[in-house]
Protein backbone atom coordinates (compact mmCIF):
# COMPACT_ATOMS: atom_id res chain seq x y z
CA UNK A 1 0.00 0.00 0.00
CA UNK A 2 2.81 2.36 0.81
CA UNK A 3 4.44 1.82 -2.57
CA UNK A 4 1.16 2.37 -4.35
CA UNK A 5 0.58 5.52 -2.31
CA UNK A 6 4.06 6.81 -3.03
CA UNK A 7 3.73 5.84 -6.68
CA UNK A 8 0.53 7.82 -7.01
CA UNK A 9 2.06 10.75 -5.19
CA UNK A 10 5.09 10.59 -7.47
CA UNK A 11 2.88 10.48 -10.55
CA UNK A 12 0.92 13.46 -9.24
CA UNK A 13 4.14 15.38 -8.58
CA UNK A 14 5.38 14.64 -12.09
CA UNK A 15 2.08 15.80 -13.59
CA UNK A 16 2.26 19.01 -11.59
CA UNK A 17 5.96 19.47 -12.32
CA UNK A 18 5.48 19.33 -16.11
CA UNK A 19 3.50 22.60 -16.31
CA UNK A 20 5.91 24.25 -13.88
CA UNK A 21 8.89 23.01 -15.90
CA UNK A 22 7.23 24.18 -19.08
CA UNK A 23 6.58 27.58 -17.50
CA UNK A 24 10.19 27.74 -16.33
CA UNK A 25 11.40 26.71 -19.79
CA UNK A 26 9.11 29.33 -21.32
CA UNK A 27 10.47 31.95 -18.94
CA UNK A 28 14.01 30.91 -19.79
CA UNK A 29 13.19 31.00 -23.48
CA UNK A 30 11.55 34.39 -23.20
CA UNK A 31 14.57 35.63 -21.25
CA UNK A 32 16.75 34.29 -24.04
CA UNK A 33 14.57 36.01 -26.62
CA UNK A 34 14.75 39.27 -24.64
CA UNK A 35 18.52 38.94 -24.46
CA UNK A 36 18.70 38.38 -28.24
CA UNK A 37 16.41 41.35 -28.88
CA UNK A 38 18.48 43.56 -26.59
CA UNK A 39 21.68 42.40 -28.29
CA UNK A 40 20.17 43.24 -31.70
CA UNK A 41 19.26 46.68 -30.35
CA UNK A 42 22.80 47.20 -29.06
CA UNK A 43 24.20 46.13 -32.44
CA UNK A 44 21.89 48.50 -34.31
CA UNK A 45 22.84 51.35 -31.95
CA UNK A 46 26.50 50.60 -32.58
CA UNK A 47 25.94 50.69 -36.35
CA UNK A 48 24.10 54.02 -36.04
CA UNK A 49 26.86 55.44 -33.82
CA UNK A 50 29.62 54.40 -36.22
CA UNK A 51 27.73 55.93 -39.17
CA UNK A 52 27.11 59.18 -37.27
CA UNK A 53 30.75 59.32 -36.14
CA UNK A 54 31.91 58.75 -39.72
CA UNK A 55 29.67 61.60 -40.92
CA UNK A 56 31.03 63.96 -38.24
CA UNK A 57 34.65 63.08 -39.02
CA UNK A 58 34.08 63.50 -42.76
CA UNK A 59 32.39 66.85 -42.21
CA UNK A 60 35.29 68.08 -40.06
CA UNK A 61 37.75 66.88 -42.70
CA UNK A 62 35.82 68.65 -45.47
CA UNK A 63 35.73 71.85 -43.42
CA UNK A 64 39.49 71.68 -42.78
CA UNK A 65 40.20 71.10 -46.48
CA UNK A 66 37.87 73.93 -47.45
CA UNK A 67 39.66 76.32 -45.07
CA UNK A 68 43.08 75.21 -46.34
CA UNK A 69 42.03 75.73 -49.96
CA UNK A 70 40.56 79.14 -49.10
CA UNK A 71 43.86 80.11 -47.47
CA UNK A 72 45.72 78.89 -50.56
CA UNK A 73 43.44 80.92 -52.82
CA UNK A 74 44.10 84.05 -50.75
CA UNK A 75 47.85 83.51 -51.00
CA UNK A 76 47.53 82.85 -54.74
CA UNK A 77 45.63 86.12 -55.35
CA UNK A 78 48.15 88.01 -53.26
CA UNK A 79 51.00 86.52 -55.31
CA UNK A 80 49.20 87.37 -58.57
CA UNK A 81 48.89 91.00 -57.49
CA UNK A 82 52.53 91.09 -56.37
CA UNK A 83 53.71 89.73 -59.74
CA UNK A 84 51.50 92.19 -61.60
CA UNK A 85 52.76 95.17 -59.60
CA UNK A 86 56.43 94.19 -59.71
CA UNK A 87 56.83 92.64 -63.19
CA UNK A 88 53.72 93.90 -64.99
CA UNK A 89 53.04 90.27 -65.88
CA UNK A 90 49.58 88.71 -65.85
CA UNK A 91 49.73 85.21 -64.44
CA UNK A 92 47.37 82.64 -63.05
CA UNK A 93 48.42 81.23 -59.71
CA UNK A 94 46.80 78.04 -58.47
CA UNK A 95 46.09 77.42 -54.77
CA UNK A 96 49.15 75.13 -54.79
CA UNK A 97 51.11 78.29 -55.74
CA UNK A 98 52.16 77.13 -59.22
CA UNK A 99 52.63 80.13 -61.49
CA UNK A 100 51.37 79.93 -65.08
CA UNK A 101 51.76 82.56 -67.78
CA UNK A 102 49.07 83.73 -70.22
CA UNK A 103 49.70 80.68 -72.45
CA UNK A 104 49.13 78.28 -69.55
CA UNK A 105 52.79 77.29 -69.29
CA UNK A 106 54.08 76.74 -65.79
CA UNK A 107 56.81 79.14 -64.70
CA UNK A 108 59.24 77.82 -62.11
CA UNK A 109 59.38 79.89 -58.95
CA UNK A 110 63.19 79.91 -58.97
CA UNK A 111 63.32 81.26 -62.52
CA UNK A 112 60.74 83.90 -61.65
CA UNK A 113 62.62 84.83 -58.46
CA UNK A 114 65.92 85.09 -60.37
CA UNK A 115 64.24 87.22 -63.04
CA UNK A 116 62.77 89.49 -60.38
CA UNK A 117 66.24 90.26 -58.93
Amino acid sequence: MNQAFWGQGLARELREAKPQAAAAAGAAESAQQRARRHWRLVQSLLVEYVAAHRRVVQEKWRKAVKLAVAEGVKKAHKLEQEIWLRDNLVVSVSPSLKIRNQKGQEISLTAWANKAR
